[in-house]
């Protein structure tokens, strides 16, 4: 492993958006997306991902799958998750990985969806 990055941890994001559309109520979606090691020390994560909601209702809960990271190595960020009637509408989550990485210790990824009937 050549490290991208020297110096400290970084921690690098292999998606920052998804946008499912439209979406049948009571369908299950899952969100998957990469955080890798990029640096050359141990990147390591203070939490499990945080969920914000900056429209619609009902955040869902987001779990890595690993909590430390040496360099080269990465981790699974999963998130699932469903509407059902009277939750339709726009959906927008972000979702916040937090780590030691001192340049961005905390990084974003975009979801977005529309629950229809």
């Amino acid at each position: 492993y050549v490290p991208e990055f020297t110096g400290g941890p970084r921690a690098q994001l292999n998606q920052t958006a998804f946008d499912y559309g439209d979406v049948k109520n009571n369908s299950t979606v899952e969100t998957v997306f990469t955080v890798k090691n990029v640096g050359d020390r141990q990147l390591y994560f203070k939490r499990e991902p945080v969920v914000a909601v900056v429209e619609g209702c009902c955040p869902p809960q987001a779990h890595i799958d690993r909590s430390e990271l040496m360099p080269g190595e990465s981790a699974e960020v999963h998130m699932t998750f469903s509407m059902h009637e009277g939750m339709d509408g726009p959906h927008d989550f972000r979702v916040k990985v937090i780590s030691n990485d001192a340049q961005e210790p905390e990084q974003e990824v975009t979801v977005l969806s529309n629950w229809v009937p």
